[in-house]
């Protein structure tokens, strides 16, 4: 899976790059359909004042499907929007099944 991070001064650790891989590795197994095609997902990381957003987007199935968390740690901020993601995607398929 091809991850783009975007975000104005925003750094992330290697070892947190690393598990935040293998998250979405995990999830591209899940997007593994029809196997075409690389998958691709968006990460966007902002700050204000003390509060971290992170917006994760990637598509499934014909839908674009969207996390997005803000919290005052970066790292839970995206743990989080991944998580969402990951709800998102079971429900979709589990209504097209």
């Amino acid at each position: 899976m091809n991850v783009t991070y975007t975000g104005k001064q925003e750094h992330l650790h290697p070892k947190q790059k690393e598990q935040l891989d293998a998250k979405l590795g995990k999830i591209a197994k899940l997007l593994d359909v029809s196997g075409k095609g690389d998958k691709q997902a968006h990460v966007i990381l902002a700050q204000h004042k003390n509060v971290h957003r992170a917006e994760v987007t990637l598509n499934y199935l014909d839908h674009t499907i969207v996390g997005e968390h803000a919290d005052a740690d970066q790292f839970i901020a995206m743990n989080t929007a991944i998580e969402k993601i990951e709800r998102q995607m079971l429900k979709v398929r589990d209504k097209r099944r």
